[in-house]
């Protein structure tokens, strides 16, 4: 078996230090890839060292370099703007497989007066992947709107992905209307226990098999106890198997063609 985690940490500093532990859980569980999330430009260059451990383990790793709409929120407009130059030279030199995760996040707890910045530099980072022909992975929380508007004038062609997706319906279709992957996460094992999160399943019965991905936001997220880690995306797909009436089987088979899509692409430079 190949479970795929689309979207975890494991070069976040909150768990780096236990990188070889991880990928041997991870290899036990059958998950043999990853995608990282990349979220500011001190963790960026930690992803290529998980990406060699891991490499010795049998674990593909999928580097993604990103500007964390929560980065930009707590930088200056100057150091966002010296960190997208620094994404650019990383891109120059074909470093990172993607960008993101880069987004929007207009949460409870988030800064309005920083909102703008948060657009600038989704802007900043839609053009760069669009320049580089990179992958783009999407955070965006309580902004979903602006979001797809920034998007559709971006005109970005090239392959989109929907972290960690909890929108309702109108979200979801705009989203699939530009082509994007729907990745989701600990939410679908919650409402496969019947624990709610109605909205989330919903979503995930309308996604096109197709367009599915599933993941972990490891070590973020979780729906259990102890540490969330890669090998616990196979609960994931347990549980979205479950709720669509489909084998396990089929849903690794359909990721893995969906993966191939985004990171395996014959034009992909």
């Amino acid at each position: 078996m190949n479970f795929i985690d689309h979207h975890c940490h494991v070069s976040d500093e909150r768990v780096f230090a236990r990188a070889e532990i991880i990928g041997k859980s991870a290899i036990a569980a059958g998950v043999k890839t990853l995608v990282l999330a990349g979220t500011e430009p001190a963790e960026w260059k930690r992803q290529f060292l998980v990406r060699d451990q891991f490499k010795a383990l049998g674990i593909r790793v999928v580097t993604n370099f990103g500007l964390h709409p929560w980065w930009v929120e707590k930088f200056s407009d100057d150091e966002v703007a010296s960190a997208l130059l620094e994404l650019k030279r990383a891109l120059e030199k074909q470093a990172p497989d993607g960008v993101g995760e880069t987004g929007l996040d207009f949460g409870a707890k988030r800064k309005p007066e920083r909102f703008e910045a948060q657009k600038s530099a989704f802007a900043a980072q839609l053009e760069l992947a669009t320049r580089f022909n990179k992958p783009v992975v999407l955070h965006v929380v309580g902004a979903h709107e602006p979001a797809i508007e920034i998007l559709r004038r971006a005109n970005a062609i090239v392959p989109l992905v929907v972290h960690s997706f909890s929108g309702n319906m109108t979200q979801l279709q705009g989203y699939l209307s530009m082509g994007a992957m729907i990745s989701y996460s600990g939410s679908i094992v919650k409402s496969a226990r019947g624990e709610g999160f109605e909205k989330v399943q919903k979503a995930l019965l309308h996604t096109p098999s197709n367009r599915l991905l599933f993941e972990t936001d490891s070590p973020d997220q979780y729906w259990g106890t102890g540490e969330n880690q890669p090998s616990n995306v196979r609960e994931v797909y347990e549980a979205a198997a479950k709720i669509l009436g489909q084998p396990v089987q089929r849903l690794i088979t359909q990721v893995e063609e969906n993966f191939k899509k985004i990171y395996d692409r014959k034009n992909h430079v």
